[in-house]
């Protein structure tokens, strides 16, 4: 998809970096994995229309109504908070239930990229259009960067943005940004209900973990994970496949698996990962394909969560 020859986006984030909207049309005008907005809208249409499924609240997953699937879109916004809100809108219109996740290390987030955290000027207002009675806030948590990356508390700072976060918006859940390939953790293990160790090491540099509670916070971490064993991983190294990096961050992970029966993410233009729990599946498909399989769906799922990030929807 052909971007436009322009230098304006780019001069307005160079200029800008405390304005998080202009790192976000950055951040889409240069990516070269996103599909049409369409791709998204049309989605949603089909699951709004379809009488087998039954949108929820990623906290009513295992809620069941008759014999209809639970449906859940969970929304990580890793680097484009622009389209989220685009998104937000059309979920609203639909009356689609839905929760965004704010990456608190991104740059439409945080200005500086050390600590302690500087916060977009635009910040608070974008969440404000983000949120209303269908589309839920949460915090996307990535507190291992920030003690291995910024060299500061990382589960101090989760705290943190949770506590600012709930002075603009109710904020209930939490779930974990990366995977454990990438630094030998999940970020949910800063959680002591979420970790069977209390540190790991990184590059020789000891990490906390099991620091601070979910029940103290208030919070759930809506990957619900079922917690595995620890022994034995490997990170990620070039050698990996696309299908590898993706099969073991959702599908074979191998510190936890996610208790959604089916997980369904985009992953790049016209890129689709099925990871199926129950029937033991995993692929990576095209969207048609992925409407073909919901279309063929067995009666043995019980819920569906749908990872979409906003990027991937950016293009016009």
């Amino acid at each position: 998809m052909p971007k436009k020859k322009t230098n304006k986006i780019d001069i307005n984030y160079n200029k800008h970096r405390d304005i998080g909207l202009y790192y976000s049309q950055w951040a889409a005008h240069h990516c070269e994995l996103n599909n049409n907005f369409n791709m998204f809208t049309n989605l949603i249409t089909y699951i709004k229309e379809n009488d087998k499924f039954n949108n929820v609240n990623l906290l009513n997953l295992y809620d069941f109504i008759n014999n209809k699937i639970n449906v859940a879109f969970r929304n990580d916004i890793d680097c484009d908070i622009y389209t989220a809100k685009k998104m937000s809108k059309y979920y609203k219109d639909n009356k689609i239930i839905t929760t965004f996740f704010l990456l608190h290390t991104s740059n439409y987030y945080r200005k500086n990229n050390n600590y302690p955290i500087e916060r977009c000027k635009d910040l608070s207002n974008n969440i404000l259009d983000i949120n209303n009675e269908y589309c839920s806030i949460g915090l996307h948590l990535d507190p291992l960067y920030v003690y291995i990356n910024l060299n500061g508390d990382g589960a101090q700072e989760v705290k943190n943005e949770i506590n600012w976060l709930r002075k603009i918006v109710d904020i209930n859940c939490v779930c974990a940004h990366n995977s454990y390939y990438v630094f030998g953790a999940e970020n949910f293990e800063i959680f002591k209900e979420l970790s069977k160790r209390n540190s790991f090491i990184y590059k020789g540099k000891n990490i906390p973990l099991s620091t601070i509670s979910m029940k103290e916070l208030d919070i759930v971490e809506i990957n619900y994970p079922l917690i595995k064993n620890l022994n034995n991983f490997k990170l990620c190294n070039p050698s990996w496949s696309r299908f590898e990096i993706f099969n073991k961050a959702v599908h074979n992970n191998e510190i936890f698996d996610h208790n959604y029966d089916v997980n369904i993410w985009c992953i790049g233009r016209n890129e689709w990962i099925i990871s199926d729990r129950v029937n033991k599946y995993f692929s990576i498909h095209t969207y048609d394909k992925v409407i073909n399989y919901l279309d063929n769906i067995k009666l043995n799922v019980r819920n569906i969560v749908f990872n979409l990030h906003p990027i991937y929807f950016s293009a016009d």
